[in-house]
């Protein structure tokens, strides 16, 4: 009995613990988030936008709209849910900097200010109103058997220590890993899509965390394809288009397009870039 008791004290104790965990990270991400974008302001003058941001550190930063390489709006599940959006871009200034993350045009602006807030900014519209060809269905298949491969190396040993505890619970374990998986792999595929048209490249993606990105035609700078050896079983490959930018946009990914609509769509960038104009800036 009182071996019973110390154990349920002790399940009570971590089951606490952990929810202590997972109350406290949320307080300290928001508590970050606001002392690095409190009091965020943003300015276009006649050749730059300007960029203040900070409410311990303040930091400033210029950027020239023609420098401006890629465009992404996100919104995440809590923001989506209070209406914001996260604007920010990559930028080609010529070196790395410590200032890297401040590349938003808006940590989290509403909705319907979006369209708006880029245009007056960047002079592009923010992309939501284009028409997006889908991957390929395969990717489904492809995120099934990664998942299968995952269970083997994690669901397995976590099933039989489990088991120990109760046979049903490896069957509910089994059930639950395999419905968020199908579940996973089908959002997945009608989140992601590609438009390509005479100006630019754009790409949606993310299942929680919602991407749009943009990026003008006149600043690919190179493309590549990739496939791992289950893509190519499938018949599927992965295009990256590099730019001169920097920060975590300066690339754009789209994942398991079909082979061949990757080749096309790599000819068709490559082209592009190359017809674009090309002028040197002081």
């Amino acid at each position: 009995g009182g071996g019973l008791g110390v154990g349920l004290a002790g399940g009570r104790g971590g089951l606490a613990a952990g929810l202590g965990v997972l109350l406290v990270i949320p307080v300290v991400e928001a508590g970050t988030a606001t002392l690095q974008f409190g009091n965020f302001t943003l300015d276009r003058g006649e050749r730059s936008l300007t960029i203040e941001t900070g409410l311990l550190s303040r930091r400033q930063v210029e950027v020239r709209p023609d420098r401006i390489q890629t465009l992404t709006v996100t919104s995440g599940p809590v923001a989506r849910r209070l209406g914001l959006h996260e604007v920010r871009f990559s930028a080609a200034t010529g070196k790395a900097t410590r200032q890297q993350q401040m590349v938003h045009i808006a940590p989290a602006a509403p909705s319907a200010d979006v369209p708006a807030l880029v245009q007056g900014s960047v002079d592009v519209d923010a992309g939501f109103g284009v028409g997006l060809e889908p991957v390929s269905a395969l990717t489904i298949r492809r995120m099934l058997v990664r998942a299968g491969l995952l269970y083997f190396v994690v669901g397995v040993p976590a099933s039989i220590a489990l088991a120990f505890a109760h046979p049903l619970a490896v069957a509910a374990g089994t059930v639950a890993w395999w419905v968020v998986a199908v579940w996973y792999a089908r959002a997945r595929h009608r989140r992601l899509g590609i438009s390509l048209d005479d100006n630019r490249l754009v790409v949606r993606r993310g299942v929680l965390q919602h991407h749009l990105t943009q990026l003008p035609l006149a600043n690919v700078q190179s493309v590549t394809t990739t496939a791992s050896y289950f893509q190519r079983r499938l018949g599927l490959a992965h295009l990256r288009v590099s730019t001169a930018g920097i920060g975590p946009d300066h690339s754009v990914l789209v994942p398991d397009l079909a082979a061949e609509r990757a080749r096309e769509l790599a000819l068709a960038l490559g082209r592009a870039a190359a017809d674009s104009r090309w002028e040197l800036r002081a």
